[in-house]
């Protein structure tokens, strides 16, 4: 049905104007949370309804967020701030729905939020751990303090010492620190030892949130967590690379980034490394706020599958070596060779009779950097008449090739040789003298205005080498720069 313009009802949930979390925010029913159709059409009588419309366009749905979802994942948020933070509101209903010793009240409350909070107070106690502070009320046998609750730990729960209803402020002063019973020593040992470790903080009691086997951070949850510690070794090890992962998410990043491959392999490398965070996080949510559990060979066969799309995105070519080759291979991506180079045939010629030759070149060590030039004049039957080589100090590499080919001329001129064939291996220089240009730098015009005054009265010609083609003046310029004085 093509829907051009419509006028859509929404059955039974709210889509536009979903609330934020505040007071009145209550859990949605199944029936609000269930997959709803929504009517859309002109009028009431032509109305139809529109299944799935939680599924994406391209699937045939309207790609409506599932708002059961996004419930859930508000309620555990408000669930979460309700148990951490300090502020008025959340210590008011701290104070109304708990007891002084962090349970929930077993009476009857009445409210609007409370039924929809009750729900994930589990779910995220068990989640979470206290850390310790002064005056603790956290329960010693009940409450996860230090790991696991510690009640898990005996079978016979007639004679605890400490007692069961105790709390952690009952055997820690922070006088004389753990007044841990000797009974309990005696049969735990390696708990009590634990416990001598922990640290009381002098805050008062919080709540951390941790997931499945460290508290939860940057650094475990991307680096530390051996699920994500097994994605990083395979996808590492796929590209024939080993990655430190004993260290932050920043230097991690920084030496991916440094990896050094061709452009196509480059570019398949940093898709990985992307979709590895971008799994993480998914699979951490879905955990969260969906109760799923992460399976490794689907998070690894979604990570190559979005690599394999990427190639497609790309126009990069591989390097011709095995290596990389072989890398290729063990993702599925066929190889683009780079294209053959442009095979060309450079040949230094002599000049016609009668004209001398002069091959320049310049050299600079840096952008700016320490510089200097040369230059070679032959006959036309390839006898050397003479060589220079000049140090010009710190100036750029164009600089260095335009004060050759200028020297070159004024070395013409004041030996007397009239007509002159300059070749130089820079088109700048090359560029600049058969078009009489004035783009060069302010320093250079004087220069420039009387180089071209001077083969202006020349027999003239200048012509571009390749580089390959000029290794005489080359070898010379590279040395330029060393020599103490002009030679």
């Amino acid at each position: 049905m093509a829907i051009m313009q419509w006028c859509g009802v929404v059955a039974r949930r709210v889509l536009a104007t979903t609330p934020l979390p505040s007071l009145t925010s209550p859990a949605l029913t199944s029936a609000a949370a269930s997959d709803a159709p929504i009517l859309c059409g002109r009028g009431d009588k032509e109305r139809e309804g529109i299944q799935g419309s939680h599924e994406t366009k391209d699937s045939g749905g309207l790609g409506v967020k599932d708002l059961g979802l996004l419930n859930r994942a508000m309620l555990k948020k408000f669930t979460w701030r309700m148990l951490t933070e300090e502020s008025f509101v959340f210590t008011y209903l701290r104070v109304r729905f708990f007891t002084q010793d962090h349970r929930p009240r077993t009476w009857y409350v009445v409210s609007s939020v409370w039924p929809g909070l009750k729900l994930h107070y589990t779910p995220l106690m068990s989640e979470s751990r206290w850390l310790v502070g002064r005056h603790s009320k956290v329960r010693f046998w009940t409450d996860n303090w230090l790991g696991d609750p510690l009640i898990d730990l005996v079978e016979d729960r007639s004679s605890l010492q400490p007692p069961l209803d105790s709390v952690v402020g009952d055997i820690y002063s922070n006088s004389t620190g753990w007044d841990i019973p000797e009974s309990f020593r005696a049969s735990h040992p390696d708990v009590a030892s634990e416990i001598d470790k922990v640290v009381v903080s002098t805050d008062l009691d919080s709540l951390v949130w941790t997931c499945s086997f460290d508290e939860e951070d940057l650094k475990h949850l991307f680096l530390d967590c051996p699920f994500v510690h097994g994605l990083w070794y395979t996808v590492s090890s796929t590209f024939g690379r080993k990655l430190k992962l004993d260290s932050t998410c920043l230097d991690l990043w920084q030496e991916t980034m440094r990896v050094v491959f061709s452009t196509q392999l480059k570019a398949l490398w940093w898709a990985s490394i992307i979709m590895v965070f971008w799994v993480v996080w998914f699979l951490r949510n879905q955990v969260t706020f969906e109760g799923g559990k992460p399976v490794f060979a689907d998070a690894l066969s979604l990570i190559w599958h979005s690599v394999r799309e990427a190639d497609f995105l790309q126009s990069g070519t591989m390097k011709n070596s095995v290596e990389e080759l072989q890398t290729l291979h063990r993702l599925h991506v066929s190889g683009r060779p780079s294209k053959a180079p442009r095979i060309l045939e450079v040949n230094w010629r002599p000049s016609p009779p009668g004209c001398l030759k002069v091959n320049t070149d310049g050299a600079a060590f840096g952008s700016p950097g320490l510089s200097g030039c040369a230059g070679f004049f032959c006959t036309y039957r390839v006898f050397v008449k003479g060589c220079f080589a000049i140090p010009l100090g710190v100036c750029f590499a164009f600089e260095a090739e335009l004060a050759a080919a200028v020297h070159a001329i004024d070395y013409a001129w004041t030996f007397g040789w009239r007509r002159l064939w300059l070749e130089s291996d820079s088109t700048f220089v090359v560029d600049t003298l058969r078009s009489r240009s004035r783009k060069v730098p302010w320093r250079w015009r004087p220069v420039r205005d009387r180089c071209l005054s001077l083969i202006s009265q020349m027999d003239f010609a200048v012509t571009y080498i390749y580089q390959e083609g000029n290794q005489v003046a080359d070898s010379l310029a590279s040395r330029s720069p060393s020599i103490v004085s002009p030679t």
